[in-house]
């Protein structure tokens, strides 16, 4: 008991009741001297007076004990409680808002180290003499790059070509090679790592140092590409003025109703190491289908007649040869026939999804 601190608030208690301290010492009994000693903090009440100070001030004997009244220590105690609990509320929120703002941060730099101009999509043209090249595509993603010549439109014979790029060592480097070639369609399907046709590190290189080299009866002609780059993924946000050009509106029909067809095929079909394949084989036919990068492969067979399909869902081409002889190379995206007699392309098609959509119905 701090006796100053007691003797202060005895005599608070003692104003507030209008007492002087005759009256006080009248009512307890007891001198006023030793009223007056506990006032100024020169001794305290014994504990009996303590019982009858508490009765007469309504006070009890530990706030006599405290010198100040206890519902105000312990308001101020639930006080500072409450604002260390509101801290601590307030601490928690900035912990969480830190770490969700964490979170965004590293996926964004995951994206922009992973994602960010990964994608790059090249146009493919050239023009030499009585030859065209037109509508070629080349598109580069972090694993893969596809390349699609496009369409070698001549006026003359051809029966050899190669597709290669000069090196920094001034060497030939052979892309791709075909002798007394049954088609002029150029298709490849390039993987990392994987015996690249395109070293990907060195692929802007590459790409401004791509050659063709035709081959006619009497002569070679070398065709520098011109590959341009289109599209890359190094947009933030999305182009809103886009324009919706009757090219942009095909290709992505085509992408849809393809993506629908192999999503079929990947419920059905049997999955084997990186595609997926259909096998019947009856009396009267044998048919197999592989689904693989891309590309739908039909081939039936039946006594007397071996017929096949090979349909690109990227460059959106069909290959159709019968008994091994190329019969026609059809480019349904801008409906011309790039090889061979496409006379009955559309009979030859409709065949061609008929057992498809036979395959998925079992």
């Amino acid at each position: 008991m701090n006796e100053n601190k007691t003797g202060n608030f005895i005599k608070n208690l003692r104003t507030e009741n209008n007492l002087t301290q005759d009256d006080l010492a009248v009512k307890i009994p007891i001198s006023r001297q030793a009223i007056s000693k506990w006032e100024k903090g020169k001794s305290s009440p014994a504990p009996d007076v303590l019982n009858k100070l508490s009765e007469i001030f309504n006070v009890s004997i530990n706030e006599l004990l405290a010198g100040e009244r206890i519902k105000s220590i312990e308001q101020n105690n639930n006080t500072q409680l409450l604002i260390y609990k509101q801290n601590s509320k307030l601490k928690r929120r900035i912990m969480l808002v830190s770490l969700f703002l964490i979170l965004i941060s590293s996926i964004f730099v995951y994206y922009f180290i992973t994602t960010y101009n990964k994608i790059k999509v090249y146009t493919i043209n050239a023009t030499y003499d009585e030859i065209n090249i037109t509508s070629g595509v080349l598109v580069k993603t972090t694993k893969k790059i596809y390349f699609n010549i496009g369409e070698i439109n001549s006026k003359i014979d051809i029966n050899d070509l190669e597709l290669y790029y000069i090196g920094k060592d001034s060497k030939k480097h052979i892309i791709y090679s075909c002798k007394n070639c049954d088609s002029l369609f150029i298709s490849l399907i390039d993987y990392k790592g994987y015996n690249a046709y395109f070293e990907f590190s060195k692929l802007d290189f590459i790409i401004n140092n791509m050659y063709l080299t035709i081959n006619e009866k009497t002569d070679n002609l070398n065709i520098k590409l011109k590959i341009k780059e289109d599209f890359s993924n190094n947009d933030f946000f999305q182009n809103k003025d886009i324009p919706n050009t009757q090219e942009n509106i095909i290709n992505i029909e085509i992408r849809n109703d393809y993506e629908k067809l192999i999503n079929q095929i990947t419920k059905k079909y049997k999955k084997e190491n990186d595609g997926y394949i259909y096998k019947q084989k009856n009396k009267q036919n044998e048919i197999e289908i592989i689904f693989l990068d891309n590309t739908i492969n039909l081939e039936l067979k039946t006594k007397n007649k071996n017929e096949n399909w090979i349909l690109n869902t990227l460059s959106n081409s069909i290959n159709y040869t019968d008994n091994e002889k190329l019969d026609f190379i059809y480019d349904k995206r801008n409906d011309i026939c790039l090889d061979g007699d496409c006379k009955n392309k559309q009979e030859i098609i409709e065949k061609f999804y008929k057992i498809i959509e036979q395959s998925l119905s079992k």
